[in-house]
């Protein structure tokens, strides 16, 4: 689930969706980890999640999107540089039964 702000997203910590049978297979779309995204958020406090397209068919949704923020806290072993940085993403989502059960992404420059 995602908390949207000004055409922005944010997923929520500890937020998850339940399992969905998937063809032969059954998923289960994991839980956000709140410790993974407080390190993201401590180190690019004013991150801004804009999505720019949104194509469905089938059961698959892709969503575009670009990520802008400014490290203004050490991230990994990167000292904060205050450096803006713009990032886009493509998110393909599995949805079964009105949910997302599956998600890849890309990252790109």
């Amino acid at each position: 689930m995602q908390q949207q702000e000004h055409g922005s997203t944010r997923p929520r910590a500890g937020e998850g969706l339940g399992g969905c049978s998937h063809g032969s297979r059954s998923t289960t779309r994991p839980r956000w980890d709140e410790g993974a995204l407080s390190h993201y958020y401590a180190s690019f406090p004013d991150i801004n999640i804009t999505n720019e397209d949104f194509i469905a068919q089938g059961n698959k949704v892709l969503v575009r999107s670009t990520i802008r923020a400014t490290q203004q806290g050490d991230f990994v072993s990167i000292p904060a540089s205050n450096k803006a940085i713009q990032i886009m993403a493509v998110d393909v989502h599995d949805i079964c039964n009105g949910k997302v059960v599956q998600t890849g992404t890309w990252k790109i420059g």
